[in-house]
């Protein structure tokens, strides 16, 4: 007796999750469903790119954790194309937000961005570099504070050659050792 009433428990359990499972997940598309029917039927009709629609490509670069933004006005190509056709043409890019007014798009690129750099020395010098996994150090900048005014810790440290990653902190770096 004990054994059946454990059974027919058990089974009521998995019944009721099985149901909710299910309701939860009709909810989800409908609601999925709502938000489709609003956006379109906020503007009238279909959310379409126009002239004056703003285009954000974010690049991510996995290396060095890097995002760059640009943002220009939509090309004349891409004038009268919904989401799906975007995505149609941008198969490698994930469209994060799409209207008449904004376009967020988004890609991940295998590689470093070009904000690494090498902090370093030139003809006594503090000098900065671009670090190009391919090319090497390459000089961008040399500043015109001396190193020999640094506690030798950091010579030691500005020779070997301190890597950066991004214009803010290569900016925070060199107002460091500026003051």
């Amino acid at each position: 007796m004990k054994k059946t009433v454990w059974i027919t428990a058990f089974c009521s359990f998995l019944l009721f999750l099985a149901i909710g499972y299910y309701v939860t997940l009709r909810i989800g598309e409908q609601e999925l469903q709502n938000k489709n029917v609003y956006a379109e039927s906020a503007a009238g009709t279909k959310q379409v790119i126009t002239e004056n629609t703003k285009l954000i490509c974010r690049y991510f670069y996995t290396l060095d954790r890097v995002t760059k933004e640009c943002m220009e006005t939509a090309p004349a190509y891409l004038c009268g194309l919904n989401m799906e056709q975007l995505a149609d043409v941008f198969k490698d890019w994930e469209i994060i937000r799409f209207s008449s007014e904004k376009v967020i798009m988004r890609t991940v690129i295998d590689g470093m961005s070009t904000e690494a750099y090498l902090i370093g020395e030139s003809e006594g010098k503090i000098a900065v570099y671009l670090d190009d996994p391919e090319k090497g150090a390459i000089l961008k900048e040399k500043t015109d504070i001396p190193i020999s005014v640094l506690p030798e810790e950091e010579i030691d440290k500005i020779r070997a050659g301190i890597q950066v990653i991004g214009e803010e902190a290569l900016v925070k770096i060199l107002s460091d050792y500026s003051s």
